[in-house]
């Protein structure tokens, strides 16, 4: 039986990793039909009541879910840390002091069994920074289509945008340009550096001998045990 302590969080990071992202993208498609001709001859359907509503907006996020799925496909390249396992354990090396530093994945899968709070954030961080490489991707594919779009404005060439406004095109190229080299260059960075600070910090306070934290606030003990089970990261 799932506990609803695991699921609602794991709900939570899906909606920020995958949904928002797919709500990005269905905003700017919008905005580019807002630019084809006759916009005010288009109708839009009335909903009739709450329950179709309700329907209507649970499709919506399906569909931004999915959306938001593909794009981290897509998504390249990425700031995010190499977790490299390079340690081996063992039966007899759980206790031993000579084995060498394990790496961050390691650390991380550490963090989430034996503290699952800590865990659960380190989690929330990841996925933050996994939005922020989805908006990039949708930005980096709406930065060509509305150049060309423009060009085609330009060179009067109106066989599929009659009433496309210039305007309009020029603030999306400007718009998804910026956007995607922000995100990319500094956004990005930021939070997966933020993402990887927040493992080594958490994982040394942890191990801290001499300002312990207290045993009964660990989920698991003791948390070498986690190198006896299989364990699966989470992707967002």
């Amino acid at each position: 039986m799932m506990k609803i302590s695991i699921v609602i969080p794991q709900l939570f990071y899906d909606t920020i990793a995958r949904v928002i992202p797919g709500v990005i993208v269905l905003v700017l498609v919008e905005a580019y039909g807002a630019i084809g001709p006759d916009q005010t001859a288009a109708i839009k359907p009335e909903l009739t009541s709450v329950v179709e509503a309700i329907g209507r907006g649970a499709v919506l996020v399906i569909i931004a879910y999915v959306i938001g799925w593909m794009l981290s496909g897509l998504t390249w390249p990425s700031h995010e840390p190499k977790h490299i396992t390079t340690e081996s354990f063992s039966e007899n090396s759980l206790d031993s002091h000579d084995r060498k530093p394990l790496s961050l994945r390691s650390q991380y899968q550490w963090i989430r069994l034996a503290h699952a709070e800590a865990g659960f954030r380190i989690v929330k961080l990841r996925a933050e920074a996994r939005m922020l490489e989805a908006i990039r991707t949708a930005f980096a594919l709406s930065t060509p289509v509305a150049g060309l779009l423009l060009l085609a404005k330009l060179l009067d060439f109106d066989l599929l945008f009659i009433e496309a406004s210039t305007w309009r095109l020029s603030v999306l190229l400007f718009t998804s340009l910026v956007s995607t080299l922000v995100i990319y260059w500094r956004l990005e960075r930021k939070a997966w550096d933020n993402y990887k600070g927040n493992i080594s910090r958490i994982y040394k306070l942890l191990h801290d001998d001499e300002n312990p934290i207290p045993i009964d606030s660990y989920t698991q003990w003791p948390p070498n045990n986690y190198m006896r089970q299989t364990c699966k990261d989470a992707d967002y």
